[in-house]
């Protein structure tokens, strides 16, 4: 809720005390609550560490194209009769993650084929693209998760176009020369990742926390007009 007129005059009141008085104290004196007469404290079966620490695995599993077996006749009749056909040796891996949901996996130098050959299928952008880091295997995903507007019958289906590159040498071709929505996306995962998508005229340059760039400096001269 917003801060009602009559606080913010109190407020003022306050403040001026403070300065005629020259006191520095608290306005509220907070009552003391004895917790123990509240709560039952329950013994634990494992102290906790001293210090905290994370505690992870030390191969934590990275759910990637898993395959799930679901009821969604349509999806294995798009695999079967126009995803295989089409894609081809373009794609390693192609299958059902679950309702609606399709993976598509590519090597790097397969990664444009497929892309190419899914937009002429009908699927014609892109919703968002992620990158998976996964330091344990020295490796990152690249995901791009692409659906249809121009078919009425794909617009309910996501595919989820992945491949995998080196972490010590991350780079993936641009997909933005068949779909531009992914320009931006492939900018923020440069910025956030390393992520260097060829064929991306951004690549080496700021974009998120760049004043120049066209999405933050339209939005600053709005600002300040």
């Amino acid at each position: 809720m917003p801060t009602t007129p009559e606080a913010v005059i109190q407020m003022i009141r306050i403040v001026q005390r403070k300065i005629e008085t020259g006191e520095a104290k608290a306005n509220v004196k907070p009552k003391t609550i004895d917790l123990t007469k509240i709560f039952t404290p329950s013994p634990t079966k494992q102290p906790a560490p001293n210090p905290p620490h994370r505690i992870t695995p030390p191969n934590p599993h990275i759910p990637i194209c898993q395959e799930k077996k679901v009821e969604w006749p349509f999806g294995y009749e798009l695999i079967n009769n126009q995803l295989m056909p089409a894609l081809k040796e373009s794609a390693k891996k192609i299958v059902v993650t679950d309702v609606n949901r399709i993976c598509v996996d590519a090597e790097p130098n397969k990664l444009k084929d497929a892309a190419l050959s899914l937009s002429k299928l009908g699927f014609d952008h892109v919703k968002s693209v992620n990158v998976i880091d996964a330091p344990h295997e020295n490796k990152f995903y690249v995901e791009y998760w692409i659906s249809s507007y121009s078919k009425k019958e794909l617009m309910p289906v996501l595919i989820s176009l992945t491949t995998e590159i080196p972490r010590d040498n991350p780079r993936v071709p641009s997909l933005i020369d068949i779909w531009p929505s992914a320009d931006y996306m492939e900018r923020e995962m440069y910025d956030f990742f390393g992520v260097w998508f060829e064929g991306n005229p951004w690549m080496g340059k700021n974009f998120l926390l760049d004043p120049d760039t066209p999405l933050l400096s339209s939005r600053l001269g709005r600002m300040y007009q």
